[in-house]
């Protein structure tokens, strides 16, 4: 038999190489950009999606669906809401002409986008898409500071979702992430612990 080489018997015993921890690093890095990116997509599209107008006055909405629909006010990040602003009575009247009840919101949730921050103030159901028409007024015709209204649907449901990308991609890169370290360890220690091969003549 030939007897083996330096570079054969190297190769032989190098076991798994350490690009592979390159690798895990890599993949791991991978799932929180990956989740910030999903969660980023998340709040983009959910201010992309709210149907703003000033009050007091009349808007028409346009909403495309069924479904509960939540009712924020709006204020520029860093200033204080003014409060004659809770004074203001808000109507929502469907495509038919009837005045929809509103309530008080399920949660409690406020964003940040394009530096303005809205916080949730009232939610109303809609039994079909349409166009509908939100009036906002201060009692007896009073006059009082500008507010901004934005009207949108399932806020609570594509935050979750978002939260839910932010924790769901790392947890899963990191768990592949982790088990190639390991495996790479454990195979490198083993080839290193084993006895060198014998040449033979």
């Amino acid at each position: 038999m030939w007897p083996m080489t330096n570079g054969a018997r190297a190769a032989n015993t190098a076991g798994p190489r350490k690009l592979w921890y390159l690798l895990a690093g890599l993949l791991a890095l991978a799932g929180l950009v990956a989740g910030g990116l999903a969660f980023w997509l998340t709040l983009t599209r959910i201010g992309d999606d709210l149907q703003r107008a000033s009050f007091p006055g009349q808007a028409e909405l346009a909403l495309s669906e069924a479904g509960t629909y939540t009712i924020f006010v709006e204020r520029s990040v860093g200033s204080s809401l003014d409060p004659a602003v809770g004074d203001m009575f808000v109507q929502v009247i469907s495509p038919r002409g009837e005045s929809l009840e509103l309530s008080s919101p399920s949660g409690s949730f406020t964003y940040t986008l394009g530096g303005q921050t809205g916080e949730a103030v009232l939610e109303f159901e809609a039994s079909e898409g349409g166009t509908f028409l939100i009036v906002g007024d201060y009692p007896n015709g009073d006059s009082g500071p500008p507010v901004t209204l934005a009207v949108g649907k399932g806020f609570g449901g594509r935050l979750f979702a978002g939260i839910g990308a932010v924790i769901l991609f790392p947890l899963l890169t990191w768990s592949v992430a982790i088990v190639i370290v390991i495996v790479t360890f454990v195979r490198r220690r083993r080839v290193v612990s084993s006895p060198s091969p014998t040449t033979a003549v």
